[in-house]
């Protein structure tokens, strides 16, 4: 998928192995995403100096909106919507 709204997933690996520095082996999972400088939407309302404006709100809902979209369209659901998985 390829969407201005979306972080770029480059990877996903089950069971890959990790090697220790001791020579010791571990099963992980893991996910390579692009960087994303910035923060999420719950720092951004969790401590306002003072309210939205409801311009400000439609803006990044219409985003979200989009970003969700396209990845139905796809077939794909996040799972895990929430303040702290929206990077702005």
């Amino acid at each position: 998928m390829n969407n201005q709204f979306l972080v770029k997933y480059y990877a996903y690996q089950e069971s890959a192995v990790y090697h220790h520095k001791n020579g010791s082996q571990s099963l992980v999972d893991y996910i390579v995403e692009e960087h994303i400088d910035g923060f999420e939407l719950y720092e951004f309302i969790a401590i306002p100096s003072k309210p939205f404006k409801e311009s400000i709100c439609r803006y990044y809902f219409k985003q979200i909106l989009f970003a969700l979209h396209y990845m139905h369209s796809y077939g794909v659901c996040h799972r895990d919507l929430k303040l702290n998985n929206i990077m702005i």
